[in-house]
């Protein structure tokens, strides 16, 4: 594992077997099992005391994770494997139950719950509401942007079935269609420019807005050695 990390600091690590990986994936397997039986278990006891009946609930995660697709692990690039997740709303009572193919951000569920919630927003809160959508009220397409700071710096857009990744870094672009090409096995960027452009532009434009509002910087916190562990354990910090 600490040679699978050692990828997020610039080193690269040793290839992992057909063995290890397979391991590695019957583990995450195990992972998922888990967490959805305590899932099921904390839904038993919301539906047991009447909760269900009056709280919304919401299940999402922040990234997936990626087993060698596109010659890596983890979760360094930001490619559909590990950006595409789950998320899941459930309003009082099952209320308007179904499925939304649109991809959104999970920026969007603050909005979106203190509107549920009847609560005012603060101007400071980034993303929109989502519940037109969940109404069946909102207006595709949507756009979604993706960002990391790994390996050079990455920025993400989906929109309209497409998805570009840009490597800040190289100034690469690679553009898939996610509805022909799930896995994204074929680049479609130079086969399709004028598509790749729109994308890039969008991220552009997010790029402009985050650094018009991005924080100046300032002192920094005194952090505990406890917490430095913590994060040297998951590979945050060295």
């Amino acid at each position: 594992m600490e040679e699978v990390r050692a990828s997020f600091h610039g080193e690269a690590p040793a290839p992992l077997s057909e063995a290890d990986l397979e391991y590695a994936k019957a583990l995450y397997d195990g992972e998922i099992r888990y967490v959805d039986a305590w899932i099921a278990e904390f839904l038993a006891a919301v539906e047991e005391i009447g909760l269900d009946k009056r709280a919304t609930i919401v299940l999402f995660s922040d990234h997936g994770e990626e087993f060698g697709e596109h010659g890596s692990v983890l979760h360094e690039k930001l490619v559909a494997t590990v950006t595409r997740v789950p998320m899941m709303v459930r309003l009082p009572g099952g209320a308007l139950a179904g499925r939304i193919e649109q991809i959104v951000e999970t920026i969007d569920l603050v909005p979106t719950l203190l509107e549920l919630a009847g609560a005012p927003l603060p101007p400071h809160v980034q993303g929109e509401s989502l519940v037109p959508l969940l109404k069946g009220e909102g207006t595709p397409p949507y756009l979604a942007i993706s960002e990391s700071e790994l390996l050079g710096g990455q920025r993400a857009a989906a929109l309209g079935g497409y998805h570009l990744i840009y490597g800040e870094q190289l100034g690469s672009t690679r553009l898939y269609d996610l509805a022909a090409d799930p896995m994204e096995q074929n680049d479609l960027a130079g086969a399709e420019p004028d598509r790749a452009e729109v994308l890039l532009r969008h991220i552009h434009t997010w790029q402009d807005k985050v650094e018009l509002f991005s924080y100046a910087g300032g002192d920094s916190a005194a952090v505990g050695e406890e917490t430095l562990e913590q994060l040297r354990s998951l590979g945050y910090v060295q």
